[in-house]
């Protein structure tokens, strides 16, 4: 009861206060508030602030490793632990395309995957995708390489240029098994669809090639 009356008065004295008088009262009427807030602040602004620590330094971790790798050992060690982060699929293509070029299709393969998992839907990890479907269909799984293009080619949240390609090279696949009704069909995809003047001409170009 006491507290209610004392916080009564005060409202009463708040009403005939000048400006500066009522900020002094309100600070006194909600201090406990007022503190309590203060205090949760300066709680959160500590727990950012060692986020933020933290982070620079896993970051600076990465960044120190990378400058520091050597051995092919190293950089797949490298590139599993970062797997997560653009400079390990960085590194998972500089493997991918090492093993590719050694013949090496399998690994290739499984590298480019990890690489476009990692870059996601950048340049270069389009440029992973397509490598890992062409690295399987080397390696002798052909019937996984092309449903792999043709998921590619058919993925809307894809670049259009990833999808573009994808069906170019599945036009080339079925005119390398003289499937001419397939090979026309995807080169119509590019030539019909949205994906720029530039792979409506190289479809268009492909097609006389092929002389359909």
């Amino acid at each position: 009861m006491e507290k209610s009356k004392s916080n009564e008065l005060i409202d009463e004295v708040l009403c005939s206060a000048d400006l500066s008088d009522r900020a002094w009262m309100l600070i006194n009427k909600y201090k406990k508030q007022i503190t309590l807030c203060i205090a949760t602040c300066c709680v959160l602004l500590a727990i950012l602030g060692l986020a933020m620590v933290i982070y620079n330094s896993g970051i600076n971790a990465m960044k120190n490793a990378f400058m520091k790798l050597e051995t092919d050992e190293q950089k797949l060690y490298f590139a599993n632990k970062y797997k997560s982060k653009q400079l390990g699929g960085v590194v998972f293509m500089e493997l991918a395309d090492r093993a590719y070029k050694s013949g090496v299709f399998d690994v290739a393969a499984d590298r480019y995957n990890n690489a476009r998992i990692s870059l996601k839907n950048s340049p270069p990890g389009s440029r992973a995708a397509i490598g890992a479907c062409v690295s399987l269909i080397k390696a002798g799984k052909i019937d996984l390489g092309k449903q792999n293009l043709l998921k590619l080619s058919q993925d809307g949240s894809a670049p259009s240029s990833l999808r573009a390609e994808a069906l170019m090279l599945l036009a080339r696949f079925f005119q390398h098994n003289k499937d001419i009704k397939n090979a026309a069909a995807a080169l119509e995809q590019v030539i019909s669809g949205n994906f720029g003047s530039n792979w409506k001409a190289i479809a268009e170009d492909t097609r006389n090639e092929m002389e359909i």
